[in-house]
C-alpha cells in the first residue's frame, strides 16, 4: 500500500507572516515571545487534529483497497475454475469497484473518491492494481488557509490459478554441451584427457569414451547438469501438483538434427517416472552431426504442438516450449565423408566461418519456428546457458578464433534474439552455473503447480 499526503504551502506562509509581524512590533520580550509562539503552536495544534482525522480516514480506505484487490482476483479465480464464459478482466474491474465502496464506510469530510481499477489477465495469472485519490476537507486548518489535505494510495494483488499444462522440453545436445559445467570440471577434463571442448566426439564409442573417462574422474558436463536440473524441476511438479495428470511432458533433443525422445502425443506423457527415465537415459550428446540448429528444432516441433488452450481442463492445456541452449548456432555436420557445412543451416549475419565447414551465428530475428509457435499462442521460454570458453585442455587455433568471435560478437546478440522469439525478455532466463540452471527449471515449472497470491 502506498500513501500520499500533500499540504498546501499557504499554511506555512501564514505562520511566518505572523511571526514577522510580531518581531517588528515594539512590545516587550514577553509579548514578543508570546507573539511568535502562539501562531506556531496554534498552527501545529490545528494541523495535528486534522492530520489525525485524515489518517483515520486514510486507514479505512487503505483497508478497503486491500480487501477490494483480494476480492477482485478471487472472483476472477472462481469464474476461471468454474469454466464461466465471462471476460475475466471485466470481472476484476467490477468486483474491485464494488468491494472498495462497500468497505470504505462513510465518506464524510472528503470530496468524491477518484478510483481506478486496472486488471491484468494472463491465462491463469490474475493481477489488479487499485488506485484512489481524494481531498480531505479540513475542520481546523481552514483557519490558516489550509482547506484540504490531498490523500491517495494503491493496493495490488496477484493470484495464479491451477492449470493443466503440457510442457515441451527441448535440450541442446550439441558439442558445446560437452564442456565442463564449471572451471573445476574443465580442469578435471584437461587433466584426464587433455581435452577442452567437444570431448564426447573424439573417442566416442571406444570403451571407455573420453566423455565417460572424464565423468569417471569426477567431471560434470553441462549436458549432465541439464538432465539433473530438468529432473529436479519435474520432481517439484510432482510434489506440488494438486490434480491428477496436471502437467504432461514431451521431450526433444537437437544438435543439427531434431530428435523426438517423448513425442507430444505420447500416451505416457503424464507418467512422470517415465519422463524422468527418458531424460536420464536419452538426453545425450550424439557423436554424429554435431553443430547446433535451434531454428530447425523449433520448426520441427511447431506443427506437432497443439494450439495453447485455456488450461481449465485436461483436454484444453496451456502449451509451453522450454529450450535449454547456449544459443550459439553452428552449421557444421559430421558425416561419413567427414566434417561438412550442414545443408539445413540457415546462416544469418553476423557469422564467421571456420575451417571451411563451420559457421557460428545466432537465432534469426523472426525465425519461422518462433512465428509458428506464436501463431498458436504457445508460451516460449529459453534457459540461456551462456557459452563457456574452456580454460583447460588442448585447443586448436580454430577453436581459439571461434571463442573470441562468440564472446565479442554473439554474446550481445543472443539474448535479444531469444527475447524476440518469446515476445517477452522475462521469458529468457540466464543460467550459467549448475545452481542457476536448476533454479531456472524450478522457476518455470513451479509456476504451473504452485498457485500464488501476493498483496
Amino acid at each position: 500500500m502506498h500513501f500520499r499526503v500533500k499540504f498546501s504551502t499557504q499554511v506555512y506562509r501564514a505562520m511566518f507572516k505572523r511571526i514577522r509581524r510580531f518581531v517588528r512590533s515594539n512590545s516587550g520580550s514577553v509579548a514578543l515571545t508570546t507573539g511568535i509562539a502562539l501562531p506556531v503552536m496554534t498552527a501545529l495544534g490545528l494541523g495535528a487534529l486534522d492530520y489525525g482525522l485524515a489518517l483515520k480516514k486514510k486507514q479505512a480506505l487503505e483497508n478497503a483497497a486491500n480487501k477490494a484487490a483480494l476480492a477482485a482476483i478471487s472472483e476472477a479465480h472462481i469464474a476461471y475454475k468454474n469454466l464461466e464464459n465471462v471476460d475475466l478482466a471485466t470481472v476484476i474491474r467490477e468486483m474491485g469497484r464494488t468491494s472498495f465502496y462497500a468497505n470504505a464506510g462513510r465518506l464524510d469530510m472528503i470530496d468524491e473518491v477518484s478510483l481506478t481499477v486496472t486488471p491484468e489477465v494472463d491465462i491463469n495469472e490474475f493481477k489488479v492494481k487499485i488506485e484512489y485519490t481524494y481531498n480531505y476537507n479540513t475542520q481546523f486548518m481552514k483557519f490558516v488557509n489550509q482547506d484540504t489535505i490531498q490523500l491517495g494510495g494503491e493496493a495490488n494483488a496477484t493470484e495464479i490459478a491451477t492449470i493443466y499444462a503440457n510442457v515441451n522440453l527441448l535440450f541442446d545436445v550439441s558439442a558445446s554441451m560437452g564442456v565442463g559445467a564449471s572451471a573445476a570440471d574443465q580442469q578435471i577434463m584437461g587433466d584426464t584427457i587433455n581435452c577442452a571442448f567437444a570431448c564426447h566426439i573424439a573417442g566416442h564409442g571406444q570403451p571407455p569414451s573420453k566423455y565417460q573417462r572424464s565423468r569417471d574422474a569426477g567431471a560434470t558436463m553441462r549436458i549432465d547438469v541439464a538432465r539433473t536440473a530438468a529432473i529436479a524441476g519435474i520432481d517439484h511438479v510432482e510434489e506440488t501438483a494438486n490434480r491428477p495428470e496436471q502437467v504432461t511432458f514431451s521431450i526433444h533433443t537437437f544438435d543439427n538434427v531434431p530428435t523426438e525422445v517423448v513425442p507430444v502425443n505420447d500416451p505416457q506423457k503424464a507418467d512422470l517416472d517415465y519422463i524422468r527415465t527418458r531424460i536420464q537415459n536419452d538426453v545425450m550428446m550424439n557423436n554424429l552431426m554435431g553443430g547446433t540448429n535451434i531454428e530447425l528444432a523449433l520448426q520441427d516441433i511447431a506443427p506437432k504442438v497443439p494450439a495453447s488452450g485455456s488450461g481449465r481442463t485436461p483436454d484444453d492445456r496451456v502449451q509451453y516450449v522450454i529450450v535449454l541452449t547456449d544459443g550459439v548456432e553452428s552449421a557444421q555436420a559430421r558425416t561419413s565423408a567427414g566434417w561438412v557445412f550442414h545443408e539445413d543451416a540457415v546462416v544469418n549475419n553476423p557469422y564467421q566461418i571456420y575451417a571451411g565447414h563451420e559457421g557460428n551465428y545466432a537465432l534469426r530475428t523472426n525465425a519461422n519456428g518462433c512465428q509458428a509457435l506464436e501463431g498458436k499462442n504457445v508460451r516460449k521460454y529459453f534457459i540461456y546457458t551462456e557459452y563457456l570458453a574452456p580454460e583447460y585442455g588442448a585447443l586448436n587455433s580454430n577453436d581459439v578464433q571461434r571463442f573470441g568471435f562468440i564472446r565479442d560478437t554473439l554474446f550481445d546478440i543472443i539474448p535479444q534474439r531469444f527475447a524476440d522469439c518469446t515476445g517477452d525478455p522475462n521469458n529468457v532466463i540466464r543460467a550459467t552455473t549448475p545452481e542457476e540452471i536448476d533454479d531456472a527449471f524450478r522457476r518455470i515449472l513451479g509456476k504451473l503447480t504452485s498457485p500464488l497470491r501476493l498483496l
